[in-house]
């Protein structure tokens, strides 16, 4: 059995870390990070991220987390799909679905709930 030297051993640590960075940043399609999660801003009407990326014609599953304390959803307008893409979620709550979008480009995205969408909660789905 081998035995690294302390430094040795750090430098490896360190060529881990920056291995699974590199990783973490290559994989998901959440533009501003967050993987395929998309979560409401508690007390204001935002997501986070604002905009997210994913694959056409690829199956690709999104989470909607809601940690604030009023319900919300997370739409998707314009895609040409027989039915809205939504995540709805209720306070504390979070639901998870996989979609598959067959047309690349851009679509809004929007909190459907009353006055949430006119108060800013709207984003943007990046098909590519």
């Amino acid at each position: 059995m081998r035995v690294l030297s302390r430094g040795r051993a750090l430098g490896v640590a360190s060529l881990l870390a920056a291995a699974a960075l590199l990783v973490s940043a290559c994989t998901g399609g959440g533009g501003g990070g967050g993987g395929n999660t998309i979560s409401a801003k508690r007390g204001g009407f935002a997501f986070e991220p604002s905009t997210i990326t994913v694959p056409v014609n690829q199956p690709v599953t999104l989470t909607f987390k809601n940690p604030d304390t009023q319900a919300h959803d997370w739409r998707v307008r314009g895609t040409g799909l027989p039915e809205e893409p939504a995540l709805i979620a209720d306070p504390g709550k979070e639901q998870t679905k996989t979609f598959t979008f067959p047309t690349a480009g851009e679509f809004q995205t929007y909190c459907s709930l009353p006055g949430h969408e006119a108060s800013g909660m709207v984003g943007k789905l990046i098909v590519r």
